[in-house]
């Protein structure tokens, strides 16, 4: 009901909008376009605005128009992938059509394709699979599920996408648990070891008008330009619904407004309730309530320069409606609503961030700082609890003719006690995941890439990270200690990986991936390393 309402008070604050365009469906972000897009940005300017993803077709059409109007320049590799991803995204007028296992209007083979009027529906299968190998047992990863999405005249866009995901292997106990790669919640029996089961829906019904949508739906979000990870919010946790808002009142303005609803994990014991009989102990458990919710602006000083300046809230009990104003300064509300009481309130955070493309030739400089909490009145004040996290990066193309290869550096730093609360429900997290850097706070992580076009859509990529994790204290330490645990404090373990991948587009809904990884472990408590190694192979359908 509270999701019906939030809609209704947007759709009122677009009634008078103009004319509507439609395509406002998220891409998920393994797509190889993002890839391609992100390259190109480095040496042509273009409209490619990648702070939050995932990003939606129109946005994706808009990029790859803009470097077909500039196509001359453009050598002969860039502009055939081109034209394979224009044929995937950039629609067409086209009278009504239907296409079941042929070719759409843009020439592109879909499963199931029809077009009446002003309404269009998509459906592509997910099937896939791969086999890995993890300290030398074997896990079978299993993909089944479909993709719709389509427009309703020309007002409404629409996408429903349901992955079942199955794991079986004695390998399975050997996969990295710390690490970027997105988690998911266990649906199949959580006693058993060699067998996982989970599911991956993602859904969006968004409403455009001239110069921004309103959606809602279910996905994750990152917010950052970093290369795996981001500590404002990344793809690290399950899918979340969501209601959203974007807007961009004039060219150097962006507003980006989103509220989203949280699994604690916690039980609710006054919440919950005796059904009267014995039947798995016959008592429902109800989790305490948690919700999430961020807006952010973004100046877009000019073309490849961007500042963005934002603030997030997590909060409990009950739908709160003045975090569902978008232009609610959060902040202040939590303070003078619950009388400035640390055992009332909610947990704030601010962040601000640039973005720097082309001022040096093929070059973007980038950097986010996400603050849980300071005190400028102290902040060079050994007493100050500065909680807070950073993340600077520079990647450059041009090493080699044609731009094939481009090359990263980037360094990340989440002081102690960042995303942590007094109130565990309040913490930053969502399934116990954490929404922005998958590391968690007390650790930093040093990161050093190469990524090189082998041949169009087949991208190889190397890797070296080298990971520092401290322990993560005790509340008391978070709040009484002064002055406060040094950075890595209660050192747990240093990680060296270095990661090897290559991923190739065969087809626009068919794509081929090897990774491999090597893993040390340095214990302070023990003098032998830990060293591990793990290969996967897959191929996937509808996926991407």
């Amino acid at each position: 009901m509270c999701i019906k309402k939030l809609l209704v008070i947007s759709f009122l604050f677009i009634v008078c909008a103009n004319k509507i365009v439609a395509q406002e469906v998220p891409v998920a972000t393994s797509n190889g376009v993002y890839t391609y897009l992100d390259q190109m940005a480095l040496s042509y300017p273009m409209p490619w605005q990648d702070l939050i993803k995932p990003i939606s077709r129109r946005q994706i059409a808009n990029a790859l128009n803009s470097l077909q109007q500039q196509s001359e320049k453009l050598s002969k590799k860039e502009n055939t992938e081109l034209q394979f991803y224009i044929q995937e995204f950039v629609s067409s007028n086209n009278s009504d059509t239907t296409s079941f296992f042929k070719k759409d209007p843009q020439g592109r083979w879909r499963t199931f394709y029809y077009k009446e009027k002003s309404n269009t529906i998509h459906l592509d299968p997910i099937i896939g699979g791969s086999i890995g190998a993890y300290k030398n047992e074997m896990v079978v990863e299993r993909n089944a599920g479909v993709t719709m999405w389509g427009s309703i005249e020309n007002k409404v866009d629409y996408l429903l996408s349901f992955n079942d995901i199955s794991l079986n292997g004695a390998g399975i106990k050997n996969m990295p648990s710390f690490s970027s790669a997105p988690k998911y919640v266990n649906i199949g029996a959580s006693e058993s070891v060699n067998s996982k089961n989970y599911n991956e829906l993602r859904a969006s019904v968004a409403y455009r008008f001239k110069n921004g949508f309103v959606s809602a739906g279910q996905d994750r979000f990152s917010y950052g330009y970093g290369q795996d990870a981001q500590i404002v919010l990344s793809q690290n946790a399950p899918t979340y619904p969501y209601v959203k808002l974007q807007y961009q009142p004039f060219k150097w303005l962006q507003f980006n407004y989103m509220h989203a609803w949280l699994q604690s994990n916690i039980i609710d014991s006054s919440a919950s309730y005796n059904y009267g009989n014995n039947t798995y102990g016959g008592y429902h458990q109800q989790y305490q309530l948690k919700y999430y919710a961020t807006h952010s602006f973004n100046f877009i000083i000019k073309p490849g320069v961007e500042i963005n300046l934002g603030e997030s809230i997590v909060y409990t009990n009950s739908l709160n409606a003045a975090y569902l104003i978008p232009v609610m300064y959060f902040k202040s509300f939590d303070n003078t609503s619950n009388n400035q009481n640390i055992l009332a309130g909610d947990n704030g955070q601010l962040f601000v961030g640039f973005n720097i493309r082309r001022w040096i030739p093929k070059t973007q400089l980038y950097g986010q700082l996400f603050v849980d909490e300071i005190r400028l009145s102290e902040i060079f004040s050994k007493q100050n609890r500065n909680q807070l996290g950073y993340q600077l990066g520079i990647k450059k193309s041009g090493w080699l003719p044609k731009d094939n290869l481009v090359m990263g550096i980037e360094y990340t730093r989440n002081r102690p006690f960042v995303y942590s609360n007094i109130n565990p429900v309040l913490n930053y997290t969502h399934h116990n995941q954490n929404l922005g850097d998958w590391m968690g706070n007390n650790a930093d992580r040093f990161l050093l890439y190469a990524q090189y076009k082998l041949m169009e859509r087949m991208y190889a990529k190397l890797s070296y990270e080298k990971i520092r994790k401290g322990g993560p204290g005790t509340t008391d330490d978070q709040y009484l200690k002064s002055p406060q645990p040094a950075f890595l404090f209660n050192p747990l373990f240093n990680q060296k990986n270095i990661n090897f991948e290559i991923r190739y587009q065969w087809l626009h809904n068919v794509n081929l991936q090897l990774q491999t990884n090597f893993t040390t472990i340095n214990n302070p408590n023990s003098s032998e390393a830990i060293k591990s190694n793990n290969l996967q192979i897959g191929m996937y359908m509808g996926l991407y």
